[in-house]
């Protein structure tokens, strides 16, 4: 089964904002990777099923993008 994840922009002004929904765990990690590397600021992944973030991340212009995936730690470039 393929669910469905949210992709919010954390904007510490205006609060979350959405972004799209994306088919998929994989591929909603694998599109917030591609907005940080477009558009460097904090985004998380939203389960809606399980009513919670699942993932966040930040990206500044100088560094990598740490992912944290149920309460673990990884980075993905």
């Amino acid at each position: 089964m393929n669910e469905t994840y949210d992709i919010f922009s954390d904007l510490a002004d205006t609060g979350p904002i959405w972004i799209e929904a994306v088919q998929g765990l994989d591929n909603a990690k694998a599109r917030l990777t591609e907005l940080l590397e477009a558009h460097p600021g904090n985004y998380f992944i939203y389960d809606p099923l399980a009513a919670k973030v699942i993932a966040s991340a930040v990206k500044s212009a100088q560094m990598q993008a740490p992912v944290t995936l149920a309460g673990r730690s990884r980075l993905y470039q």
